[in-house]
């Protein structure tokens, strides 16, 4: 599958582009598991038992993290986890 840049992917939706961001917050909804029954029953249809969640989360989270940390390191940027506790 050949990668799209998100300002292709939903041109239609955009209303304008800044350039030269360092950034990107990106929010929305996933109708079918934003509530507790809805979740439950998209993983009841995967196979997975939602106490199974965590353990099949994991693996997806690790990917996402370790490309994340290539990509930085790629670029030659430092990951700064920030914590929101006060």
């Amino acid at each position: 599958m050949a990668t799209q840049a998100l300002t292709d992917r939903y041109a239609a939706n955009l209303y304008g582009v800044l350039s030269c961001y360092d950034r990107i917050i990106i929010t929305g909804t996933l109708p079918g598991a934003c509530y507790a029954g809805g979740m439950t029953s998209f993983l009841y249809a995967k196979g997975i038992r939602i106490f199974d969640y965590a353990r099949f989360a994991e693996p997806l989270r690790e990917r996402i993290r370790q490309r994340a940390q290539d990509v930085c390191a790629a670029a030659g940027v430092e990951i700064e986890h920030v914590s929101k506790r006060h």
